[in-house]
This record gives C-alpha cells, sequence and structure tokens, in this order.
C-alpha cells in the first residue's frame, strides 16, 4: 500500500468521525427544541395558568342581585316571579331535601336549573354566566331535576289512578253525557328536536327537516299522563323513558312541562 492510499484512507476516517458528530449535534438540538417547548407547555398552563372563571360577579351574587332587583329580571332569566322562585326553593328544601353543599347554594343550583331551561342555555353558557366549571353545572342540574321530577309525581297524579268513575267534566256536561262516559283522556304526538352525533342524525330526520323524536302522550282530565299500555305516567317516567332512548334532548324543550308543575304550585 503506498502513502498515498494511508492518506486517504485517513481522510476519510476523519470525515465520519466529522459527519457522525455533525449528526449528534443536530440530534441534540432536535431533543433541546422539544424538551423546551415541553417545559413552556408544562409552565404556561400548570404554572403560569390564567384562571378561566375570573369574573367578579359570582353566580351566586347574580342570582341574589336577579331577586332583589326588579321583577322583569327574574321573568326574563327564570320565566318565573320572584315569588314564585322563592315558593319554588322553599318547597324543594323542605320536602324534596335540595341542600346547600360545602361550594353552592341551593338557590344557585336552582337557579342554573331554570336558566338552562327558561332561555335554553348551552352549558358553555352557564358556565359563564356562573362561574362554575362544566361538570358543576351539569351535575348540579341532575341534582334538581331528580328533585322536580319527584315533586311531579307528588302533584301530577289523578284523583282517582283506577279510573273507577266518570271524570265531573264529562257527568255536568250534556255535550259530554253519556257519549263520553267511558273516555279517560286525549291521545297526540309531537316532535322534540334532537341533539345527535352527525353519524346517527339521519335515522330520526323526518318531514322536519331536523332530528327529531316523535313522543305520544295521552292526557287525562286531571292533567297527568298514561303510556300506551294504559299505565299512569308521571314526570319522572316520562324522564326515564327520554334516557333508556340514549338521545340527549334539549333541555328547554321540557320547558312547558316543568311550567305546568310551576302552575299548579301556584
Amino acid at each position: 500500500m503506498s502513502i498515498v492510499d494511508d492518506y486517504s484512507g485517513d481522510e476519510s476516517d476523519e470525515e465520519r468521525e466529522k459527519k457522525e458528530i455533525l449528526q449528534c449535534i443536530e440530534c441534540f438540538n432536535r431533543l433541546f427544541v422539544v424538551a423546551s417547548s415541553s417545559v413552556q407547555l408544562y409552565y404556561e398552563k400548570y404554572i403560569l395558568r390564567q384562571p378561566c372563571m375570573d369574573s367578579k360577579q359570582s353566580g351566586e351574587t347574580w342570582i341574589r342581585e336577579i331577586l332583589d332587583g326588579h321583577e322583569s329580571r327574574c321573568i326574563i332569566n327564570f320565566r318565573m316571579s320572584k315569588m314564585v322562585f322563592t315558593s319554588l326553593l322553599r318547597v324543594l328544601e323542605t320536602r324534596y331535601n335540595l341542600q346547600t353543599s360545602r361550594n353552592i347554594s341551593s338557590s344557585e343550583m336552582l337557579g342554573i336549573f331554570l336558566y338552562i331551561l327558561g332561555i335554553g342555555a348551552k352549558v358553555s353558557q352557564c358556565r359563564e354566566r356562573f362561574q362554575r366549571s362544566g361538570s358543576t353545572i351539569s351535575r348540579h342540574f341532575a341534582i334538581v331535576l331528580e328533585k322536580v321530577s319527584r315533586m311531579a309525581t307528588d302533584l301530577i297524579a289523578p284523583e282517582d289512578p283506577f279510573f273507577s268513575s266518570i271524570p265531573e267534566q264529562i257527568r255536568k256536561d250534556s255535550r259530554y253525557m253519556p257519549h263520553f262516559k267511558d273516555c279517560i283522556g286525549a291521545i297526540d304526538g309531537t316532535h322534540i328536536a334532537a341533539i345527535l352525533p352527525p353519524n346517527e342524525q339521519i335515522l330520526y330526520i323526518g318531514r322536519k327537516g331536523i332530528p327529531t323524536r316523535n313522543v305520544i302522550l295521552i292526557c287525562v282530565s286531571h292533567l297527568s299522563w298514561l303510556d300506551g299500555k294504559d299505565r299512569h305516567m308521571t314526570l319522572e317516567y316520562f324522564l326515564m323513558q327520554f334516557e333508556i332512548q340514549n338521545t340527549n334532548f334539549r333541555t328547554h324543550q321540557m320547558e312547558n312541562i316543568i311550567l305546568l308543575i310551576l302552575v299548579i304550585l301556584k
């Protein structure tokens, strides 16, 4: 082997070493960029994060302002007068055990519930309005809904669950007696708008052009419902049937049912 060959071999070894060193440096630089970005993201998210609910007016303060303010504000936001709000709150507290928790009062729970029903507010809107997390809004809405459902079973019920007597409205009206002496109610159906994942909507789209659920109810003379098998159906059973169907219905579609309860309370 000549001297020239030895020299070119040494040169190629040096070039390989330089390439390996450059590759190591480049790899280190990439790792450094990734690590520094991760550290910066962690610092901004967990150490230097800004609170999302940073309004000076809490939900409890807003509820108190509504109840102490003009009558129209309560009607606009909760669809009822201040007197009905306080009466409903008192009934839910004393009869159905709606209790103030460590972090939220019973009046704010009821306010969240009625705000969603009254104006069809989304959870994101309630988060901003009451300065609460989405899980807190959903959890306490469900708590109040359970109390109202129990109240409905007590208030909306026929005087005669077996319909053994002819209703007074029929018995004393010559237009109905004796033609409707065996009539216990009326049946009708309605479509309630439903919110569904895009891949499931096609099964629920009908003549209205939007996803809906077809609901058929039988109403008797004393403002209670029956299902298709002539069983007494209270609001609690009605809501349970919705839950079984795994369909997320718009809560404000239930507004008329809740308002019916409040009319009876008056």
